[in-house]
């Protein structure tokens, strides 16, 4: 399926590859010119030049007031990025580093041009496919999510897949990743709710590696900051941003832009804002850290119309997947 523009060229194609006598088929997807892409990105550094983020942070607030390229405007919270400060922080980025499970031979390598299949972070709510019905995960679906992802050969990082509603909010994330580094040697992910869970989660992982040194040089865990669409970062979140860079571990940035509710309506324009918001989130790590490893998480949604939900799964989410690897290809 193309079009004349190129705007929307989509190439589906197969190509056979022989080794050991076996024929492997590899599928790729192109959905966006080079023009295109450089008028997205474009556009996203317009977005962070004149109309900037605001950071309910003060502390990060701070710490970025003497930073030249940036302007902090206190009073209204917002935070306004020169284009050069974006671009010079894309380029110091740390593109690339491995991610270690408990047993260090499980590792897998972001960055190094491999394909990394990871299970759920967390869901607070499944669908229980036997009564149709949605109901909260428990303890035991939390459990049996670990141990399914950890003897699938494909699933090189396991996720926490649920959120067992039997666990206190407060420590629930803590206790998500003290059974996920206990249950499998794979490399885990998983969500963190602020920063004073975090340090407990931290020490966890300290413990199991050796001291903080220790993780620092071989990372058996990474933070995740997701910026609240439209252009907004909550003090938990740049809490985490703060604590992953000063010490040293690797930060996925990744906003859930959601089309028609809290981002534009057009996929180009959900992929503007979202790259936006990201990169914001990469520019502030690199100037709080230079060279830290950093993953850009690519989590657009869109929304049903009938109903305003949010839609995991659509088509238009894997059109937008296939939009952002192509711009994050191009940046890096």
């Amino acid at each position: 399926m193309t079009a004349e523009s190129g705007v929307l060229s989509l190439y589906l194609y197969q190509e056979a590859v022989m080794g050991s006598g076996t024929q492997t088929s590899f599928w790729k997807l192109e959905l966006l010119d080079g023009d295109y892409i450089n008028r997205i990105h474009l556009c996203s550094l317009n977005i962070l030049e004149e109309i900037g983020v605001r950071i309910h942070n003060e502390e990060l607030l701070q710490r970025l007031s003497s930073t030249s390229g940036i302007a902090v405007d206190h009073q209204k919270r917002e935070v306004k990025f020169d284009p050069g400060k974006v671009e010079e922080a894309i380029k110091i980025a740390g593109k690339n580093f491995i991610y270690y499970g408990r047993d260090y031979t499980r590792k897998v390598k972001f960055g190094y041009g491999q394909n990394v299949f990871t299970s759920s972070a967390g869901q607070w709510a499944w669908i229980d496919w036997r009564r149709k019905k949605r109901r909260h995960p428990n303890q035991q679906d939390f459990f049996d999510a670990i141990k399914l992802a950890d003897a699938l050969e494909n699933i090189d990082v396991v996720g926490g897949m649920a959120e067992p509603a039997e666990i206190p909010r407060e420590v629930r994330d803590i206790f998500i990743h003290k059974e996920l580094i206990k249950r499998t040697k794979k490399p885990v992910v998983a969500w963190i709710n602020c920063k004073n869970t975090a340090e407990y989660i931290l020490k966890i992982f300290e413990a199991v590696s050796g001291g903080a040194k220790e993780l620092q040089d071989k990372p058996l865990i990474k933070g995740l900051l997701t910026p609240v669409s439209p252009l907004q970062f909550n003090k938990e979140g740049s809490d985490i941003l703060m604590l992953f860079a000063d010490r040293g571990l690797p930060l996925g940035v990744g906003s859930m832009v959601m089309a028609m509710v809290s981002g534009p309506a057009t996929l180009a324009g959900t992929v503007a804002l979202q790259n936006a918001e990201v990169l914001a989130g990469i520019t502030i790590s690199q100037l709080l850290r230079p060279g830290l490893p950093v993953l850009y998480a690519g989590i657009p949604h869109i929304s049903d119309p009938r109903n305003v939900n949010i839609c995991f799964g659509s088509p238009e989410q894997g059109i937008m997947a296939v939009m952002i690897t192509a711009l994050t290809k191009e940046l890096s």
